[in-house]
């Protein structure tokens, strides 16, 4: 993976779960965590945050809560970079933690 496309992923995927966090009140638990790996030379990130609870999804598709036009394009430059290179993403979330998986051969 070149530089450029990891600073896209790393970039666009920390913005959203320090935005996210920055959206708790101060009394409840803000976290981000990174975990990244490298197995059977596969690369593999794993970031995981905590955040409000709320999510909006349409057409299959996460929506920023934030609104304007430049909002809500991270999740989908990180998937472009990472189809480009015939890797995958997985998205989980609970009440309290958002998790997004990269895997890129």
């Amino acid at each position: 993976m070149s530089d450029s496309d990891l600073c896209i992923v790393l970039g666009n995927a920390l913005e959203n779960a320090i935005d996210a966090c920055r959206q708790i009140c101060t009394s409840e638990i803000r976290f981000v965590s990174l975990e990244v790996r490298t197995i059977k030379g596969q690369q593999l990130l794993k970031f995981i945050n905590s955040y409000t609870g709320q999510i909006e999804i349409s057409d299959g598709q996460y929506v920023s809560l934030k609104g304007g036009k430049s909002h809500g394009l991270g999740i989908r430059n990180i998937k472009k970079v990472v189809e480009s290179y015939d890797g995958f993403i997985k998205i989980e979330h609970t009440e309290k933690a958002f998790t997004l998986m990269v895997a890129i051969s």
